[in-house]
């Protein structure tokens, strides 16, 4: 990986030697899955479930989507949408402010994902 992409990737909060082992040392496959990361729906799911105050539709994408940045090394947007899941299982208040958090971190992370994509 090169330094400057290795930078962006810090700078966003991602810890990369963890990342890249859970790929098994491969840099490329990681960064395969991470610019493929914007073509995932699951935001796109939260947002209508949100829109629909369905609480059901909104666990399972919020478990989908901690899921899927855990695994990505995607640490701001993992931490984020772990708190909106676990609020949504275990109350019924509001979360209409975890939401607002996951959808900001779900932004910078395209920005990042962008940035890193136009330095190759």
């Amino acid at each position: 990986m090169l330094s400057y992409q290795l930078a962006i990737l810090n700078a966003y909060g991602m810890d990369v030697d963890t990342t890249i082992a859970r790929f098994g040392g491969n840099e490329t496959l990681m960064m395969r899955f991470l610019t493929g990361f914007p073509n995932d729906k699951t935001m796109q799911t939260l947002r209508v479930a949100m829109e629909l105050g369905d609480r059901e539709a909104m666990k399972t994408a919020a478990h989908t989507l901690k899921g899927l940045t855990g695994n990505l090394g995607l640490t701001p947007l993992f931490e984020a949408s772990t708190e909106l899941m676990n609020t949504l299982r275990q109350t019924e208040d509001d979360v209409g402010e975890l939401y607002s958090r996951v959808n900001t971190e779900y932004e910078r992370t395209l920005t990042m994902l962008s940035t890193l994509a136009e330095t190759k």
